[in-house]
């Protein structure tokens, strides 16, 4: 008897731990990662979650002050415009470098690139972008990420402002 509760306490300690460290708020961050909406998007036949950045604030925060242990390889950030028109991103506060695919209004990839961790040098879409995706630097890779690589699913995306 003695043994079982001590069997069920231990599970309830190790679940709340569990729970609160999946949903740990990153404090430099105004908006945290469990809070974001999260898209299905399709690459070829390979589904991939992205984080939903569809506002101002949350398309200024980007990816700023996430970690490696944040930022699965699998799974990226898709930034969502009202228009297309030329985009210029950088990684300012970013302490990872970043794969960054420009995307225009029908879901094919015009510019892949990588962000340098902490760069504030500003890298252009070089064409009409209404999406960015970024991923953690090699999140690409499995994809197949390439100029030309349609995406699908972005079209029910919209943007709130």
């Amino acid at each position: 008897m003695r043994r079982r509760i001590f069997s069920s306490i231990a599970v309830i300690v190790l679940v709340s731990l569990a729970l609160a460290q999946k949903t740990q708020d990153n404090p430099n961050r105004l908006n945290q990662l469990h809070e974001l909406t999260v898209a299905e998007l399709k690459i070829g036949k390979k589904p991939l979650k992205a984080w939903v950045m569809d506002n101002n604030s949350k398309r200024q925060e980007g990816m700023m002050f996430l970690t490696e242990k944040e930022t699965p390889l699998d799974k990226g950030m898709i930034f969502v415009f009202k228009d297309s028109a030329p985009r210029s991103f950088w990684n300012h506060n970013v302490p990872i470098d970043l794969d960054i695919a420009y995307i225009d209004a029908n879901g094919k990839v015009i510019r892949v690139t990588i962000l340098k961790k902490q760069d504030p040098a500003s890298v252009p879409s070089n064409g009409d972008a209404k999406y960015v995706l970024e991923m953690r630097k090699g999140g690409f890779k499995p994809f197949e990420i390439k100029v030309g690589t349609k995406i699908e699913g972005l079209t029910k995306l919209k943007a709130i402002e």
